[in-house]
């Protein structure tokens, strides 16, 4: 499953997901709420390649 990392109080990352309508197969995630766990950092690390 896809997944969107974004805060909810941010008005920037409300309107790029408004723009994207990702629908019910991407799974949205508050950071501020539930923060990135470093199982998850790790994942992004590999996937960015840097």
């Amino acid at each position: 499953m896809k997944k969107i990392y974004h805060l909810s109080s941010c008005k920037t990352c409300e309107r790029i997901i408004s723009e994207l309508k990702p629908g019910r197969s991407v799974d949205l995630q508050d950071i501020k709420k539930e923060p990135i766990k470093k199982k998850e950092l790790d994942e992004l690390f590999k996937l960015s390649g840097s």
